[in-house]
């Protein structure tokens, strides 16, 4: 079905009359002591979870007022993205928003995010990045991540994240052919160090050996010999 780019202007431009407007609202949101007046089709229609409460039949539904947990702000800007069709994405507030549209079901607003996270990744932001589409399993994120993260092994061995990453990721880590670091010994120094991190109780998958000749640290994995 092809959308008509100057009818969806139009329907936006009505809707974003009622932003902010207490005219029709039939819904209210409650975030900690903020209360939002809302109007249920439209939340109906772009959340899954409003959706599914109207439908339900559950007592906020009678009561016409429903309790959150998302910060007044994160919710007040999904609102304004909702009503206006605003870009209110930022550095600052991209992770919070990612979230709760997760929270609330919103489709569309989950792949700005994601478009986002992709077209503004740095140093700054691909771990925070990385962590989040792990959780949600952002396929589109992870593939540009991940990358980037082998692009920039000596930074990621750094960092908290990679001590903190079990052994499949690890191994798919060092057995990249694209990991770029300054020298092999930075690979060893960084694994040797995650051994150390992990608790004894680990897969032990991943083990430092003690070369008889040298008396120099190795690393072998159960792939290897």
């Amino acid at each position: 079905m092809v959308i008509k780019q100057g009818v969806a202007y139009g329907i936006v431009q009505g809707l974003s009359d009622f932003w902010k407007c207490e005219e029709l609202q039939d819904f209210t949101v409650t975030l900690g002591t903020t209360k939002f007046g809302c109007h249920r089709f439209l939340l109906a229609a772009c959340s899954w979870f409003f959706k599914g409460l109207f439908r339900s039949g559950m007592i906020e539904t009678k009561l016409k007022c429903v309790t959150i947990d998302i910060s007044y702000e994160t919710f007040e800007l999904i609102l304004e993205t909702l009503y206006t069709g605003h870009d209110v994405l930022t550095n600052d507030n991209v992770i919070d928003i990612w979230r709760a549209a997760h929270q609330l079901q919103i489709p569309f607003l989950i792949k700005e995010c994601e478009e986002f996270a992709v077209s503004t990744l740095s140093l700054d932001n691909y771990i925070e990045y990385y962590k989040i589409a792990k959780l949600f399993e952002s396929k589109e994120v992870l593939d540009i991540v991940w990358p980037f993260m082998l692009k920039n092994a000596n930074s990621f061995f750094q960092t908290n994240l990679f001590y903190e990453l079990q052994v499949p990721d690890v191994l798919r880590l060092i057995q990249s052919q694209d990991l770029e670091t300054t020298s092999e010994d930075d690979v060893v120094h960084a694994l040797l160090g995650w051994v150390e991190f992990r608790p004894r109780q680990q897969d032990d998958s991943i083990k430092v050996h003690s070369d008889e000749n040298s008396g120099q640290k190795r690393i072998k994995t159960d792939f290897t010999s």
